[in-house]
């Protein structure tokens, strides 16, 4: 029976990102050191997708709050669903070679509100062999990828036979794992799901003790439904990010921090 205490013995967080988190990844990050354990930073190599590298980058701050930077070599294409494969494979397998058989996964744009729940996100992981933010076991084939802490040898090989094809996005990672699981009687830790799936904030296992929520998507949702934006707090506009205020969007949404104007609320909403 493995103990929450052989859980904490060998266990690291795995942080995978790249250019598009670049507003969101301090935040992450410094939820993440709050937990206590190694972060492993696995950044997208950007070199060849753009001229401007200070584009490509989050501030040199930020990239200092990980334990290691991780970026992987020049692929064959572009793309979320490619970056995020190999970005697995290189941190995984770091991990696996460093003697962590934990992992603690938490995309780039993600933060932990609470990250004092994380103790019992490893309790109630126990025996089982992974814990995601969301699993619908029946109802959707869907496992949920943006957050999980399960077992490294595991997730490892999922990557490797499951998504290891040229055809990328012939199906979603979570549809994916969701496969995985079945065809290979993986041991899930059920959470209450978040029935939004995270693109704002809403009750759930994961929600409700960590305090988890996927920045980047509350982001483009609070837009489209005319809400308030995100807390400011949560964007990094350190250089060299600095130049992206005075830049379209982000103009709009300095404007409306500064003013707090209805006016200038609804500018953003239809920019």
């Amino acid at each position: 029976m493995v103990g929450t205490a052989d859980i904490k013995k060998s266990l690291a967080i795995i942080v995978p990102s790249h250019m598009g988190h670049k507003f969101w990844l301090k935040g992450c990050l410094e939820s993440c050191r709050k937990l206590g354990y190694p972060i492993y930073l696995v950044y997208d190599n950007p070199f060849w997708k753009t001229r401007d590298l200070w584009r490509a980058f989050p501030p040199n701050a930020t990239m200092a709050m990980a334990d290691v930077v991780l970026i992987r070599h020049r692929v064959f294409s572009t793309g979320v669903g490619v970056c995020h494969f190999w970005n697995m494979i290189y941190g995984l397998t770091v991990l696996k070679e460093a003697g962590f058989k934990y992992a603690f996964n938490i995309n780039g744009d993600c933060v932990l509100e609470k990250p004092e729940g994380f103790e019992a996100i490893i309790e109630m992981l126990g025996d089982k062999d992974l814990f995601p933010c969301q699993w619908y076991e029946k109802s959707q084939r869907y496992c949920g990828t943006m957050g999980w802490l399960g077992k490294v040898d595991l997730m490892l090989d999922f990557f490797y036979t499951y998504c290891k094809e040229a055809h990328m996005y012939s199906r979603t990672t979570e549809g994916r794992l969701w496969h995985y699981i079945n065809d290979n009687n993986v041991s899930v830790a059920a959470p209450v799901n978040c029935e939004n799936n995270f693109k704002l904030p809403a009750p759930g296992t994961w929600f409700d003790l960590l305090g988890f929520r996927h920045i980047h998507a509350e982001h483009k949702v609070r837009r489209w439904k005319k809400m308030e934006p995100v807390e400011e707090k949560y964007y990094d506009f350190l250089p060299p990010n600095d130049i992206f205020k005075d830049k379209g969007e982000y103009r709009l949404l300095n404007k409306y921090w500064q003013s707090r104007s209805q006016e200038d609320l609804e500018a953003w909403w239809n920019a």
